[in-house]
This record gives C-alpha cells, sequence and structure tokens, in this order.
C-alpha cells in the first residue's frame, strides 16, 4: 500500500519538472527571437549610418530614421533585461524547487528503510 502511496507524488513531480523544462525553453525561445529583432535592428542601423557615409549627407530624414533605429534597439535591449532578469527569477525558482524535490526524495528514502526494517523484525 505504501508503494502506491508514493507514487502520486513521484508522478506530480515528473510533470512539475516536464512544466519547468517547457517553460524554460518558452522563455530561451522568447530570448533567441528578441536577440534575433535586435541583430536585424543594429543590421539596418549599420546600414543607414553606412548610406549616409557614403552619400556624405545627412539630411533630416536620415537623421530621424536613424534615431527611430537607436529608439528601437533601445526598447528591444530593455526588453532583452526583462527577458534575463526574468529568466534568472525562473531559474532560481528552479533551483529551489528542484531542492526540494531532493529533500522530499531523501525523506521517501529515509520511510522506505524504516519500512524495509520493519518488515525485517516482523
Amino acid at each position: 500500500m505504501s508503494t502506491s502511496d508514493a507514487k502520486p507524488p513521484e508522478e506530480n513531480r515528473l510533470v512539475s519538472k516536464e512544466e519547468l523544462k517547457i517553460e524554460d525553453t518558452k522563455i530561451l525561445r522568447r530570448i533567441d527571437e528578441l536577440r534575433q529583432d535586435l541583430t536585424a535592428e543594429i543590421q539596418a542601423l549599420k546600414a543607414a549610418f553606412r548610406d549616409v557615409h557614403q552619400e556624405k549627407m545627412k539630411s533630416e530624414e536620415s537623421n530621424a530614421e536613424i534615431l527611430r533605429e537607436l529608439a528601437q534597439i533601445s526598447t528591444l535591449l530593455q526588453k532583452l533585461n526583462q527577458e534575463q532578469e526574468y529568466t534568472r527569477r525562473v531559474i532560481q525558482s528552479h533551483e529551489k524547487s528542484l531542492e526540494e524535490y531532493r529533500l522530499l526524495i531523501h525523506r521517501i528514502e529515509d520511510e522506505l528503510q524504516k519500512i524495509k526494517s520493519i518488515l525485517r523484525v516482523d
């Protein structure tokens, strides 16, 4: 009976670990998307600077475009920093959960040892 009692927490623990892995994957995918967006924005900014340099003109329109690109890059960097901070918090939470799972496993193992020793005595 006690073996069947131990299975549901183990199943819950496995589900929780899978959910943690799925959440980590989603976060990492989002960070990769932001990095790709940032790379594209940087390339666009480099192209804008190259055009200005080659044509040796700094019209108001070109300057405004550059400022927009810089503003977009700043926004993307802020989003990336927020995502990284969120990822750090999630990882810390997951590490704490894993430690709690380890402690639970040790407790279960201790209880199993107690049960085994009781069974040997009888």
